[in-house]
Formats: structure tokens, sequence, C-alpha cells
């Protein structure tokens, strides 16, 4: 009798089901999902800044390759291009006038405060009068005197060396100004003045004699001896 109960109990606990193995099977199964769900977001919200990145990169790429466009020069015409120019070479000084102008040389009439007059620059015929009440005349005169020191040197006013050169528009034409500061742009002095040397003279070893010469007004050189 005892040996049947044993076998009942013996055999109760062996068909008794072993449930925490499939509660572990359970567990891994879901991990597994878990971790595939979060792999794929790490891969969706990567490829995303992958992309923002590229699309960052591109814009400022093509926003670096701009080429701003390049200013225009403007280029002034050059009022007196086409206007004579006048040289004179006893004092050394240039400037340019307007075709249609006229000039008297050496007008030795014009005198004021110790200048002489060296030019008269016009737009009217050199024998007529000037008509002072028509607003068309214009007339420059150029006076020269010998510089006593002086060195300022103001519109109209230029110094060179040994002379003081005054340029004036004598009609005082308002209308007049435009043209008389565009011809006093235009004035330069040219070259050197001629240089007048001492009389001096050495005595060279074969008995000649030599003067200053030059722009230096330095003594030539002597003859070379013969053999």
């Amino acid at each position: 009798m005892e040996q049947e109960k044993q076998s009942t109990v013996i055999s109760e606990q062996s068909t008794v089901p072993t449930a925490p193995s499939t509660v572990h099977r359970s567990q891994s199964t879901f991990l597994v999902t878990l971790l595939s769900i979060l792999l794929l977001l790490s891969c969706i919200i990567a490829g995303f800044f992958a992309y923002q990145t590229q699309k960052l990169v591109k814009e400022l790429t093509t926003y670096n390759v701009q080429v701003e466009p390049t200013p225009e020069a403007i280029t002034t015409p050059d009022p007196t291009a086409d206007w004579k120019i006048y040289i004179n070479e006893k004092y050394g000084f240039s400037f340019k006038y307007p075709t249609e102008f006229k000039y008297l040389d050496d007008n030795s009439a014009f005198e004021q405060n110790g200048y002489t007059g060296v030019l008269s620059l016009q737009n009217f015929p050199i024998t007529k009068t000037p008509n002072y009440g028509d607003e068309a005349t214009f007339q420059m005169l150029i006076y020269v005197k010998k510089n006593d020191g002086e060195t300022a040197k103001t519109v109209g006013v230029y110094i060179k060396k040994d002379y003081i050169f005054l340029i004036e528009n004598s009609l005082n034409k308002t209308g007049d100004n435009n043209v008389f500061d565009q011809i006093l742009s235009t004035f330069k002095f040219t070259g050197s003045e001629p240089v007048s040397c001492t009389k001096e003279v050495k005595l060279c070893p074969d008995g000649s004699t030599v003067s200053r010469t030059g722009p230096n007004c330095e003594f030539a050189p002597c003859p070379t001896p013969k053999p």
C-alpha cells in the first residue's frame, strides 16, 4: 500500500511543468525586439543628421562659389584732350588751351605791380578790344617778374627759381572760371632753364685755357698732350 502511494507521489512530481524556462525565453525575445527597434531608430536618426549635414555643406559651397559682379569702371572724359598746347621756350612753361582761342606772345603792354606781360590768351580777335559786358568773352593774362624771395604758391601763381608767374582771368567772368581752372590744371614747367656760366678760365699744362661749360658750369677738360 505504501509502495503505491510513493509511486503516485513520484508520478505526480514527474509531471510538474518547467515554467521558468518558458519565461526566460519570452524575456529574451522581448529584449531582442527592443534592441532591434532602438538600432533602427538610431540608424534613422543618423541618416537624418547625415542628410542635413550634406545639405548644409552643399549650401555653404554654393554660397562661397557665387561671384559678385565686378563694378564697371567709370571713365571720366578729359575735357582738355583735344586742346592745343602752348609752349614758351624762353621761360620754360606750357599749358593747354581751347582750339578756338588766340594768344599774343610777349605782350609787354600789360604791366602791374612789377610784373611784365608774357602772354594774352583770349577767345576773341587779338586786334579787338574785349567787350566787358559780353558773358562769352574770355581773356587770360600771364605775367612774370623776378623772384624777390617769395616761396608761397597759390592758385594762379607759380614760382620757378628766379621767376614768379602770375596767371589771372582778367575779365573775372563767373562763367569763365571753369575754363580758367581747366587751363591752370594743365600748366607746368618744361625742361630746365638755360645756365649762364661765369667767364672764368683755367690754364692747362700745354699753355692753353679752358672755360666753364655744361649744365653744372664745370671747366672743360684740358687737351690731351700729344706723344
